[in-house]
């Protein structure tokens, strides 16, 4: 019984294709099966012990490093903390650049009010 570390990378199901730029997870793992086409494994409890449930997964999403690879698992981690990050960061400046366009436009239509006033309404 080898602990191996792997990582799981994104895939979209609808083309069949893996990001290898985009990795979901990664973990220790005992590897219970080689299928030609999909790895069978156990995760690996803190004692390093198998877990009980076995999973399958298909072998084109994954990266295999054998032992335990505290290295990959902590980078991994890292890039998935960076990435919520820049996501925060975005969706703070997609905030300030709607606030500096609500603005602009309620200065224009200030503007434009003033030179095309609401039509009166006169019976006589």
């Amino acid at each position: 019984m080898e602990i191996k570390t792997i990582v799981v990378y994104e895939y979209n199901e609808f083309t069949n294709q893996v990001y290898k730029d985009t990795p979901i997870w990664a973990s220790y793992v005992v590897i219970t099966k080689y299928g030609k086409k999909y790895i069978h494994y156990k995760h690996v409890k803190e004692n390093f012990e198998p877990d009980g449930q076995e999973f399958k997964i298909s072998k084109e999403r994954i990266q295999v490093f054998d032992g335990i690879r505290k290295d990959i698992v902590e980078k991994v981690e890292k890039w998935k903390r960076d990435v919520q990050e820049w996501h925060e960061r975005k969706k703070q400046a997609i905030y300030e650049f709607q606030e500096e366009a609500r603005k602009i436009i309620d200065q224009k239509i200030s503007e434009w009010e003033k030179n095309n006033p609401f039509p009166e309404f006169k019976i006589f």
